[in-house]
């Protein structure tokens, strides 16, 4: 995977490689970015999500975060290929300290911190 894009002017510490951001006004736009792999989640993008959203969280300028995909799929859920053993090793090694520590309870994936899916229950991927 390539870096993603980054807004120059986000002050987020670290370069995200599973998610293209754009801050516009009080705006996060997320989009996750591996079309490919119908946007499936392996264990690292879990955790970079985790940090995405704990940026969210402490920003006081931003108040509203869309979560969308780039290609056909929103996302495909948890990668496949994780579950099977055949994905690479940099989806699945997890790194809860970089740019962003993440700190807090294990939750269900193993993360640290946890990544706060559970919540999420719809989406909408295109306008109708």
């Amino acid at each position: 995977l390539s870096p993603s894009a980054v807004s120059p002017d986000m002050p987020l510490p670290f370069q995200p490689r599973y998610v293209e951001l754009e801050e516009k006004g009080r705006i996060l736009i997320i989009k996750f970015n591996r079309p490919k792999a119908l946007n499936s989640m392996p264990p690292a993008m879990h955790v970079e999500l985790a940090k995405v959203f704990k940026y969210f969280d402490t920003t006081d300028d931003l108040w509203v975060a869309i979560v969308t995909g780039n290609g056909a799929a929103f996302s495909a859920g948890f990668d496949l290929k994780t579950a099977a053993g055949m994905a690479p090793k940099e989806d699945t090694e997890i790194d809860t300290k970089t740019g962003i520590e993440l700190e807090g309870p294990v939750d269900g994936n193993g993360i640290q911190g946890g990544t706060g899916f559970a919540g999420l229950t719809g989406a909408i991927n295109s306008l109708c």
